[in-house]
């Protein structure tokens, strides 16, 4: 089968790509033929049909551009042009029988919807995020759940800034939302697909009308070396065990609340910080703040190589978002080597530990009740080990490859026969 995998980035940038890149691996292995579309940037992986991909368009700093180039860049963001004109060429040359998007919006545009169904090729698509019911993509707002917009309310979104803190920006997120509604762009997609059955019911709360099909991204086995000793980390000198949470340092996942509340347990375990973002320096501070900068250890940001065999040598991770994950893959790839986990009681999260029993949940954003779990878990760590083995073989029976790819080829076949 040729099929055509569609996302803004090629390069690992987050969970989206990760399952991006999986799913890539797992239809090639199986014999497919695997074309690439995507945006240009510096840190792209090499793929044979990067002559197509179009021009990325660079949002984070507005301030850097004139009127003109700013006025180009939203046009893009509203319906990319270029996008539509590059893929018409590589489908000439690939001719795929299907063709599976993930993260489209901002840098490919919608656009790529309209030349696909234009061609007649059946589109599927994997939903990662929020961002087709609202403009704020992780229903938050300054590190805060969001959901204000909802019953037909989007022009709450620029009153309050909910992209970025800008109210330009948010401005133009409101207005790429209906005019995609207006053109009814969405419609056109043959199957919408969804790790999570929370992503599914938060759709139907925001009025989204099509079909979604639940179908969990993949947990590969990875090639890593377990036994390897992280000892430039410091990591080994601690025999008693120690903490981790690992993952992007921002305001939403609830990292502020795990030093506060480390900061109120007993223990002689240190704290390990695995991951880099706009938050670090004031983490750090906050750790000093609460006097535990002598046990909290920032590790920086780590490839999974040398991540994982830290996340096999910890007592528990611990996960305390603050926002709405969808499928964390922090919190699968930590089942998958056996380790329980603390984590926050919401979204697919709390969905993941309470079907497969690997840990314990707490109330987002209550340091109170996550002081209390952390000292219920250090003071019965036979207990979380169990815990631990359930997430494992949980993982293994329902994330693993074989059944992603039956479930996957089960919608392609059906909509290339339709």
């Amino acid at each position: 089968m040729r099929i055509l995998v569609i996302n803004n980035n090629f390069f690992l940038r987050g969970g989206a790509e990760r399952a991006f890149f999986d799913m890539i691996k797992i239809l090639e292995k199986n014999g497919h033929e695997v074309a690439h579309f995507s945006s240009k940037t510096k840190n792209d992986y090499h793929s044979p049909w990067e002559r197509y991909f179009v021009k990325y368009n660079e949002l984070s700093d507005s301030s850097a551009f004139g009127i003109f180039e700013k006025t180009k860049i939203v046009s893009r963001i509203w319906y990319n042009f270029e996008t539509r004109r590059n893929l018409r060429e590589l489908i000439k040359e690939f001719r795929p029988q299907i063709a599976h998007l993930h993260n489209i919006f901002h840098h490919l545009s919608p656009s790529v919807i309209d030349e696909l169904k234009k061609q007649g090729i059946p589109v599927v698509w994997t939903l990662h995020d929020y961002k087709m019911v609202s403009p704020s993509y992780d229903l938050s707002v300054r590190g805060n759940l969001w959901e204000e917009n909802k019953n037909g309310k989007m022009h709450k979104c620029i009153t309050h800034r909910c992209v970025y803190d800008s109210y330009l920006k948010s401005t133009v997120c409101v207005v790429e939302n209906f005019l995609h509604r207006f053109l009814k762009t969405f419609d056109r997609v043959d199957q919408f697909i969804s790790p999570s059955d929370f992503l599914i019911s938060k759709y139907g709360e925001f009025g989204f009308k099509k079909k979604i099909n639940k179908v969990v991204n993949p947990v590969l086995k990875r090639d890593v070396n377990l036994d390897l000793e992280p000892w430039k980390l410091g990591i080994s000198h601690h025999k008693e065990g120690f903490l981790l949470y690992f993952g992007r340092l921002s305001f939403g996942k609830g990292v502020h609340d795990l030093i506060e509340a480390y900061a109120g347990i007993r223990t002689n375990m240190p704290l390990f910080i695995a991951g880099d973002g706009p938050e670090r320096e004031n983490l750090s501070l906050l750790a000093r703040q609460f006097n535990v900068s002598d046990k909290v250890k920032f590790l920086g940001k780590l490839e999974y190589e040398k991540l994982f065999p830290i996340i096999s040598r910890c007592k528990f991770v611990v996960m305390p978002s603050r926002l709405y994950e969808n499928a964390p893959y922090g919190i699968l790839e930590t089942m998958s080597l056996g380790k329980p986990i603390v984590s926050s009681n919401l979204g697919g999260s709390r969905e993941i530990i309470e079907k497969s029993g690997a840990g314990i949940l707490f109330n987002a954003g209550d340091v109170e009740d996550l002081k209390a779990k952390l000292q219920y878990s250090i003071e019965n760590i036979e207990e979380l080990i169990d815990k631990g083995i359930k997430g494992r073989k949980f993982v293994e029976d329902y994330y693993n490859e074989e059944t992603f790819y039956d479930n996957l080829m089960s919608i392609y076949n059906k909509l290339i026969r339709e």
